[in-house]
């Protein structure tokens, strides 16, 4: 399918195709082969579980990462690391991160589904709380 789409991708940039209704044509089937490929389906108890199980051991970290004075992820961080990431915060560089999420030790299996956990840390200076939040909801 994947090899499908990019030969029709290549095909459709092929400078010998001159014809609109030619490229036209191709990018309608490639769209109606991707659009009849795509099956909605239903979520399942047992993923709706783990994911549930997965938020609240993301919540009861974060409670403890609070309580013990780590409010940004970059406070988890081992000490040189930290402090390299505060500075390059403050030179305008965003702090972006994977996380893998674990529970003594071992990570959450959800099955039949995936979990892409990111964070991200940006400094924005001379802005007021109000500000960012102002512009998080627009």
């Amino acid at each position: 399918m994947v090899h499908g789409v990019y030969g029709a991708t290549v095909l459709l940039s092929n400078p010998l195709m001159g014809h609109r209704w030619t490229q036209s044509l191709l990018r309608c089937l490639v769209v109606g082969v991707l659009a009849t490929s795509a099956q909605a389906t239903e979520l399942k108890t047992n993923t709706a579980a783990a994911f549930d199980r997965y938020t609240r051991t993301t919540e009861t970290q974060r409670a403890d990462d609070l309580h013990n004075g780590r409010f940004f992820v970059l406070d988890s961080l081992p000490e040189p690391a930290r402090r390299e990431s505060y500075a390059q915060l403050r030179q305008g560089q965003l702090y972006i991160e994977q996380l893998h999420l674990k529970e003594n030790g071992h990570s959450i299996p959800i099955p039949g589904g995936l979990v892409h956990h990111w964070v991200g840390v940006m400094f924005v200076p001379g802005a007021t709380l109000s500000q960012v939040i102002s512009v998080l909801r627009d």
